[in-house]
Formats: C-alpha cells, sequence, structure tokens
C-alpha cells in the first residue's frame, strides 16, 4: 500500500509523529486510506469532531434555559449535600466528579466510561475513582431518591 502523502517522511524511517484528522462516522475513506498506512508505518493518529461540522451543536444553549437551570441547580445542591454527611458520617473524601463516575459503575452493565478531562489532575481523579469502584450501597440508595423524573416542556429538545 502506497504511503499517503498526509503521513511524512520521517515515518518511512521509525520515527513517530502524532498527527491530527478530522473524521466523522459519516466519513469512513480515510480508515483505509489513513489508519492502515498509519499502523504500518507506526505514526499515531488523533482523531477529533471535524470542528465545522455542526450536526451536533451545543445543547445546554437550548437545555439550560432559566426555568431548567434553576431546578437544575437545587437538585445539584441537594445532591451536594447529601454527600456532605455523608462525607461527614463516614470520615470520606467523596466528591461530585467521583461521585457521578462512581455511581455509574454501580451499573453491573457499564463496561467502560468516557469521562471528560481537561487537566492532569481530571485525568488522576478519574482514574482514582474507576480504582474504587462502585459507591458504597447505602449510598447509591439514597441517590435513587434522588431521581428527577422530568416532563417534556416548550424549552425541551
Amino acid at each position: 500500500m502506497k504511503l499517503p502523502s498526509a503521513l511524512p517522511k520521517a515515518n518511512r524511517y521509525g520515527c513517530r509523529q502524532n498527527r491530527n484528522r478530522s473524521m466523522a462516522v459519516r466519513q469512513l475513506r480515510p480508515s483505509a486510506r489513513l489508519l492502515i498506512p498509519a499502523r504500518k508505518h507506526r505514526a499515531r493518529k488523533r482523531y477529533r469532531r471535524n470542528a465545522s461540522s455542526r450536526l451536533f451543536r451545543d445543547w445546554r444553549n437550548t437545555y439550560f434555559v432559566p426555568d431548567n437551570l434553576n431546578e437544575s441547580v437545587d437538585r445539584a445542591d441537594a445532591l451536594k449535600e447529601l454527600l456532605r454527611k455523608w462525607n461527614q458520617e463516614h470520615s470520606s473524601r467523596i466528591t461530585m466528579p467521583e461521585l457521578a463516575l462512581r455511581f455509574i459503575l454501580n451499573n453491573p452493565t457499564v463496561s467502560t466510561m468516557i469521562p471528560g478531562m481537561r487537566k492532569l489532575s481530571h485525568v488522576e481523579s478519574n482514574i482514582a475513582a474507576g480504582d474504587a469502584g462502585p459507591l458504597p450501597d447505602e449510598l447509591y440508595q439514597q441517590l435513587k431518591q434522588h431521581r428527577w423524573v422530568r416532563k417534556p416542556t416548550p424549552w425541551s429538545q
């Protein structure tokens, strides 16, 4: 297979290089044209969704209108209070992000989580949450009482 021009000559000589490339599910041709030669020539590829693609617009603009934002904040505050009490009673230091990740781990059918991370400290805390495993059953049961069944409204998507 011919080495595509997207991979620099350095890759021919065993140099590894990261390359950014936009690719969407609907664009399958780059897979055969770039990924196979990249693997053959030991180049790492990092793919991101094309910034010009507006198929998935930011949902927060229409979701967090004042009515929904206020209720969302109230519910988050209630969870913070529940977690503050739990940490005090059990001498633990579970954070809100850790609570969210470990809550997901309580579902035995979940095999993979892909949380967002912008800083090394986020990566480290996410790994620690995964290592800690599911939440204690008592805390998990308390969280179930905070279930929010929302009804469609004019501002929801």
